[in-house]
């Protein structure tokens, strides 16, 4: 439910401010919110732009990219909030991070290994994400 209720304000705050559905627009923003360490923002952004890339077109690599940033963010967030809970070390909060992720990640493979080129940069994070997950 409170999900919900903040991606409708979600949505509602940028209908005011002039941004759209449009996944690539929401994916810009996130990076904005993740360049100013503010990952919740920066989560429910690439939660919906993963939405709406998946009801238009799932396959693009940069919805991979996107997945990629989701998984990362959210291993920001939770890092930051398991230091601040007194754990420290870069395996705070990485059990949690894993179950939270791992589907985000699985999807950016699958999404980069249909379209990767051997260079493909994406591939290569979505790989790295996975095997930490693994």
């Amino acid at each position: 439910m409170r999900r919900g209720l903040v991606l409708a304000a979600l949505t509602a705050a940028g209908a005011l401010l002039g941004w759209s559905d449009d996944p690539s627009t929401l994916s810009g923003h996130a990076k904005d919110a993740l360049a100013k360490a503010d990952y919740g923002k920066a989560i429910r952004l690439l939660e919906k732009a993963d939405a709406e890339w998946e009801k238009s077109s799932p396959s693009t690599p940069e919805h991979a990219q996107a997945l990629i940033e989701l998984a990362l963010a959210m291993r920001l967030q939770i890092h930051r909030e398991a230091e601040r809970e007194g754990q420290k070390g870069l395996q705070a909060g990485f059990d949690e991070w894993r179950k939270k992720a791992a589907p985000f990640t699985q999807r950016a493979l699958t999404i980069c290994a249909a379209n990767a080129s051997p260079t493909s940069e994406p591939l290569a994070l979505a790989l790295e994400l996975e095997a930490e997950i693994g």
